[in-house]
């Protein structure tokens, strides 16, 4: 696992994480969140806040295995709020306790460096934040582009290669290359599935945006029209049946 040299992950969290609490304590807890399609913006907020527990408890058990079993949230707006903010500080005081290079258990790749979890727990709030802030009609903050990249690569290495074995439909392409506007460092995406040693070849597409908007778009969050596509854009329609 490669992780953005020098970004600071648990003040991304805490920023973040603040930012998504602000936005929930002065809005209705009821409205729809239109890229969490079934979600109201508390569902969001209490999702956030077991995952950020979840986290919790698998940092600070080492080695042993966690399944993936998010608390549930209290009943009511205030109750709701407070376990919110007692779940952000619980993540950030254990992840500040344990050193990055501290061997814990990951869901994916076993024991590896606490660091996975600190970048893990980073996205998750950047990318739910972009989802409030979407929630109530409000400017999206541009996730950095280092924090970006991170995100690119973690969804390309961890889960779009065993997600490509589930598709009802082969790719139209077998590699993609994704052009960043605001950092320079490229990522070509294999759409080679785990397991299968075929090499992807020259990218069939290239997409063009900024780091942000490139990874709000593997997750099927970013507005069509919002990135500039050259070569083969069945591509774009083809990714929208990914889920995860």
């Amino acid at each position: 696992m490669v992780t953005s040299v020098n970004f600071d992950y648990l003040t991304s969290i805490e920023a973040n994480g603040r930012a998504l609490a602000d936005i929930a304590a002065h809005n209705d807890l009821d409205l729809p969140v239109p890229t969490c399609p079934g979600w109201t913006l508390g569902d969001l907020l209490a999702h956030v806040s077991g995952a950020n527990r979840w986290v919790s408890r698998c940092v600070s058990s080492g080695l042993t295995a966690q399944e993936r079993i998010l608390p549930p949230a209290p009943n009511g707006r205030d109750a709701l709020l407070r376990w919110s903010e007692e779940s952000l500080d619980e993540l950030l005081s254990i992840l500040l306790a344990t050193p990055p290079d501290d061997l814990v258990w990951t869901p994916i790749r076993g024991a590896l460096g606490s660091v996975w979890w600190r970048r893990k727990a980073a996205l998750e709030v950047a990318i739910h934040r972009n989802d409030a802030e979407n929630a109530v009609n409000q400017d999206r903050q541009i996730i950095d582009a280092r924090l970006a990249l991170d995100g690119i690569d973690e969804y390309s290495q961890e889960f779009l290669p065993l997600m490509l074995h589930a598709v009802a439909e082969s790719p139209p392409v077998t590699a993609v290359l994704l052009s960043p506007t605001d950092i320079d460092d490229s990522r070509v995406l294999s759409l080679i599935p785990a397991g299968d040693d075929r090499d992807p070849g020259t990218p069939g597409v290239e997409l063009t945006a900024s780091a942000s908007d490139l990874l709000l778009w593997m997750w099927n969050r970013l507005p069509d029209g919002s990135m500039a596509v050259s070569g083969d854009e069945t591509v774009v329609t083809w990714w929208k049946g990914l889920a995860i």
